[in-house]
């Protein structure tokens, strides 16, 4: 069998021969998309643009693409396995659960302590930015990346209003238009189109939870020191998550891959800590604001 995924498609077009012929002519296959790789660098996936699309030159070559998004389609054409990328969902659970097994102990999440984690508040907190995660997922699968990041970032307009509404945060002219000229900044990195699906609902629907994820964060602050805070996250977030991760973990999966899921799990978590950290001297609607560089 020859299994593939993602971007590892292009590998199949070294097996064309001298004379033009193509062993996989005919075949079906998915694959990364080619139109989401001309997004870039807008989108951030890359630095700048590719020089050119493995997906065009495989179809040139007789073989049919059969996805048009960035999902977990696969395909099965003989022995020919190909699959567009990792599930989206392992991804999302795998950042929560790992991060958690390796940062347990430097976290503060002794086994004594367990008990503060059946906190009504850390479970709402968790389960927003699990909400968050889900719905930002499910809107990708149907909608461009520019129109639903151009949704999800709602979320920093959101977390000034409860900020101000439920904390008490000041509200002031400069803050109101400087968050505004950061949502239209926002709206000019992204460009999102205006053709818009259903799909745009879970998109607006993730910014509204991630605001108030944030807001969430401020508040909490003030009752758990961040480290706390981080492993309640992770480890709520990884058991509210547990039942779709274990179905979507892949069955067979390279190495390297497995090195990314990690590195992007712990680089998530000091991202996380790092957001913690902020919030506990810094008004919920600057730092949602401010997360608008990751673009």
């Amino acid at each position: 069998h020859i299994v593939s995924i993602c971007h590892g498609p292009a590998a199949l077009l070294a097996c064309e021969t001298k004379d033009g012929q193509f062993p996989f002519a005919g075949r079906k296959i998915t694959a990364f998309p080619d139109d989401v790789d001309r997004m870039t660098p807008e989108i951030g996936y890359m630095p700048g643009h590719l020089t050119w699309h493995f997906g065009e030159r495989l179809e040139a070559l007789g073989v049919e693409i059969v996805n048009s998004k960035p999902d977990d389609s696969t395909q099965a054409d003989g022995k020919l396995l190909t699959g567009a990328g990792v599930q989206p969902l392992f991804v999302a659970w795998s950042r929560f659960a790992l991060a958690a097994l390796l940062l347990f102990w430097m976290l503060g999440l002794r086994p004594a302590g367990l008990g503060r984690l059946l906190d009504w508040r850390l479970i709402l907190r968790a389960a927003l930015i699990v909400g968050a995660i889900a719905s930002i997922l499910t809107a990708l699968r149907t909608e461009p990346i520019a129109n639903v990041f151009g949704a999800f970032f709602i979320g920093p307009i959101v977390a000034y209003v409860l900020s101000a509404l439920l904390l008490g945060e000041r509200v002031s002219w400069a803050r109101t238009v400087m968050l505004a000229l950061g949502f239209a900044g926002v709206l000019l990195v992204v460009r999102p189109g205006g053709e818009m699906g259903t799909g745009m609902i879970f998109a607006v629907l993730a910014g509204t939870l991630y605001g108030s994820y944030l807001a969430a964060t401020r508040w909490l602050t003030a009752f758990y020191p961040p480290p706390f805070l981080l492993g309640s996250q992770l480890l709520i977030g990884a058991v509210l998550l547990l039942p779709a991760g274990l179905a979507s973990i892949p069955a067979s999966t390279d190495l390297r891959v497995w090195v990314l899921v990690i590195v992007s799990s712990l680089a998530s978590a000091f991202g996380n800590y790092l957001l913690v950290v902020v919030n506990r001297t810094t008004p919920a609607a600057f730092v949602a604001a401010s997360r608008s560089r990751k673009l």
